[in-house]
């Protein structure tokens, strides 16, 4: 095959590959690395509102909380959130995996005491960038709805009656 005829080739290919994609169409190419959604929050005692972790006179210390897939009944494999921030303006983070429905347990604490795990629900919604993960849209614990506050659920932990 000649330089010529060879050149007619990829001068051909390129423009069967360009004509695939108009103007409009973005070109967008994704790594093969799954992304994980995450939650940020903070963990307030329900009836007082005081933070249950980063308060001046915490009842828990962040080792204390876990969360688990909703069939870990025996509570082995979990992963702890991760705390950001510092002083009294801290909280966690927690990757919340790649499903769009999901539940979880949340134990607190996660050895010891005899309170049941806290059942944690959420669902996704896609990002509006490609190639990102989901944005948490909605969260309950124990079929109730979180809400949101400063870019953070505000999980409302009842405390049991000693």
């Amino acid at each position: 095959m000649t330089n010529q005829t060879k050149s007619f080739f990829i001068a051909l290919l390129l423009v069967v590959i360009g004509s695939g994609c108009r103007k409009s169409d973005p070109v967008t190419f994704c790594s093969m690395q799954i992304k994980y959604s995450s939650m940020n929050f903070n963990v307030v005692d329900a009836s007082t509102g005081k933070d249950l972790f980063f308060s001046d006179n915490p009842k828990y210390t962040p080792d204390q909380i876990g969360f688990f897939k909703k069939n870990d009944k025996l509570f082995k494999e979990g992963w702890k959130p991760e705390v950001i921030g510092s002083g009294t303006a801290r909280y966690f983070t927690v990757i919340l995996g790649a499903e769009s429905v999901d539940t979880l347990l949340m134990k607190l604490p996660i050895s010891g005491g005899k309170e049941a795990a806290d059942v944690f629900s959420f669902t996704l919604k896609p990002s509006k960038e490609p190639c990102e993960a989901g944005i948490l849209d909605k969260a309950k614990l124990n079929n109730v709805d979180m809400v949101k506050k400063n870019g953070r659920l505000i999980i409302k932990k009842v405390q049991p009656v000693n």
